[in-house]
């Protein structure tokens, strides 16, 4: 659900209130453009789970994946 002010085109408290929502709910955010080095912060952030996540995501380039299905 968006607020009314949130539908304003640069409205400075709309901008505000995502910069905090962002800050408050979310431990990384990333890029599509950049998902390898997103992968490399989960990786060095969090390596209980995304062990061995950047060495799997390098051997996977250039083949055809779960993108393929979504563009």
């Amino acid at each position: 659900m968006f607020l009314p002010p949130c539908r304003i085109p640069g409205n400075k408290w709309a901008l505000d209130m995502a910069k905090l929502n962002l800050v408050t709910n979310y431990l990384v955010v990333g890029l599509t453009e950049e998902l390898g080095d997103f992968i490399a912060v989960m990786e060095a952030t969090l390596p209980r789970f995304f062990s061995g996540a950047t060495e799997l995501f390098e051997a996977g380039k250039g083949r055809a994946g779960l993108y393929q299905y979504f563009i």
